[in-house]
């Protein structure tokens, strides 16, 4: 969503939900077919600090109606803290399972406090796929199980054994 932005230390505290979730567009089929599957809302521009709920107009063009016009933005933002943590690395063995090393990542993370504590973070993990790498080389590991909210600002790369 293009025009909303944070004030400094605040950030997402939760999925972003618009209600409805869809809208009916009429007009001519190849308008209509023309239009891409996810449409981009374009909010009056707001620095924000707190929860919000605004309602943002629906605008595709001439000849074109769109039923409801007006969407129901909900953001859920408050206060947020930079963390560095590790986790656990997944390697994807050829022929096998994913198999739990012992090995460890460290990643720096930038979300709501209470995301950080341990019983939240059962499930996080990093992995990437042994097969096809030459050994030595450097990858950055994928990021699983961290909510959509969480922005990653670094992750440290790992070499292929």
């Amino acid at each position: 969503m293009k025009g909303i932005s944070f004030s400094d230390e605040y950030g997402l505290h939760g999925a972003t939900v618009i209600e409805p979730d869809s809208v009916v567009v009429t007009g001519p089929e190849i308008l209509v077919d023309s239009l891409p599957d996810v449409l981009v809302l374009n909010p009056a521009k707001k620095r924000i600090s707190e929860n919000l709920d605004i309602e943002v107009p629906v605008i595709l063009g001439a000849g074109l109606v769109v039923q409801p016009s007006r969407v129901l933005v909900r953001i859920a933002a408050g206060p947020v803290v930079i963390r560095t943590i590790r986790l656990p690395l997944n390697v994807e063995k050829r022929n096998s399972n994913r198999k739990q090393s012992n090995d460890s990542i460290q990643i720096t993370l930038r979300g709501p406090e209470e995301i950080f504590n341990s019983a939240t973070q059962s499930g996080w993990h990093a992995g990437y796929p042994a097969s096809g790498l030459p050994k030595g080389e450097f990858v950055i590991p994928q990021i699983f199980g961290v909510p959509q909210w969480v922005t990653i600002l670094q992750i440290d790369s790992v070499r292929v054994k």
